[in-house]
């Protein structure tokens, strides 16, 4: 729609109009029939985003975002998407589509220095796919495409396990005079649940000294990823006090220890493994240790999750009759536990 905007002056006799156009932003200047200047309006930026959603819980799928400009929606220079449980680009599915590059940019989803973004070019002709541990975008599918004032970014994408149970979905965007529209929330998807861990198998044996590596495996047919939390109790019984008690969160990629105390005393510290601070936890009956602790899929068998914590048990665990019990829950929530692993006797 053409809008119109005249006004008359009086410049050496003659008659200066100005005619304004809706789009694109122009505005064209005649001194009599004589057309003298033509002149940019303001950018006008992107003002609404949108998520066309597919069906609910498919792994695989291809999602649509789109965004709108009145300059158009050639206009769009970049589109950022984050699908997760929380705004980070650890833990979730991040990427953005950039014009001037023709590629999607996929998050490794790792910390710090080790942090890099996967180029995927959707020009003719390119092939290759991008993946993280937290999803996979396949070229087949993906590409952009305009229409009037929006632009609406296809991706053909896999979600992996480490995603399970309601994600969040964020999308960003910005236009080619770096104009932004801010992160907006545009729902949630939560991916099919195929089950939780069927068993946890404890590799080692009784400690030989008061300093161990605890090792399990921990199986789900969803992936080893899809394993949210692996909860272990070193114990005269199956109690949270008087004991040895820490939990390895995945998804915060964090372990906790219990003080072993009991009712309104108890409490609970934590160190992470994506810092690597502090480098141990302690209560009076042991301490957990950063070095040495690790969580990955087994090599191989990607159904199957590693987990190595490295422990030293204090004085007053030392003696017969210590149990140890196992519980764990995948992403969507799913538990198993407890289940008895071993008895063992603690120098």
């Amino acid at each position: 729609m053409t809008r119109v905007r005249q006004s008359i002056g009086i410049y050496f006799g003659a008659v200066l109009t100005v005619l304004g156009q809706g789009f694109p932003a122009r505005e064209y200047v005649y001194f009599g029939s004589r057309l003298i200047a033509v002149e940019a309006r303001g950018n006008a930026g992107p003002n609404d985003l949108n998520y066309v959603a597919p069906a609910p819980n498919l792994r695989r799928m291809t999602m649509r975002f789109q965004i709108s400009d009145p300059d158009g929606g050639a206009d769009i220079s970049q589109l950022n998407v984050m699908i997760g449980q929380w705004y980070s680009n650890m833990r979730t599915c991040y990427f953005h589509w950039v014009k001037a590059a023709s590629t999607v940019y996929l998050n490794n989803g790792l910390y710090g220095g080790s942090e890099e973004w996967q180029p995927m070019s959707i020009s003719a002709g390119s092939t290759n796919n991008v993946e993280s541990e937290n999803c996979k975008i396949y070229r087949s599918g993906t590409g952009v495409s305009t229409n009037g004032s929006t632009l609406e970014l296809a991706v053909d994408i896999e979600m992996r396990a480490p995603l399970g149970g309601a994600l969040n979905i964020l999308v960003w965007g910005r236009d080619n005079a770096q104009v932004e529209i801010g992160w907006e929330h545009m729902g949630t998807y939560t991916p099919t649940n195929l089950g939780g861990a069927t068993a946890v198998t404890m590799l080692n044996g009784p400690p030989g000294s008061s300093t161990m590596q605890f090792q399990f495996h921990v199986p789900d047919p969803d992936g080893a990823r899809n394993m949210s939390q692996l909860n272990i109790i070193v114990n005269n019984a199956l109690s949270t006090s008087g004991g040895c008690y820490f939990v390895l969160v995945t998804f915060e990629n964090q372990v906790w220890l219990n003080n072993g105390k009991a009712g309104a005393l108890e409490d609970w510290s934590y160190l992470s493994l994506d810092s690597g601070s502090p480098p141990s936890i302690t209560s009076d009956y042991c301490t957990v240790y950063y070095s040495g602790t690790s969580h990955a899929p087994v090599s191989g068998d990607p159904t199957k999750l590693g987990v190595t914590i490295t422990v030293e048990f204090k004085p007053t665990m030392a003696g017969p009759g210590r149990g140890v019990w196992a519980w764990t829950r995948d992403m969507h929530l799913v538990s198993l536990g407890w289940i008895p692993l071993a008895t063992w006797t603690i120098p």
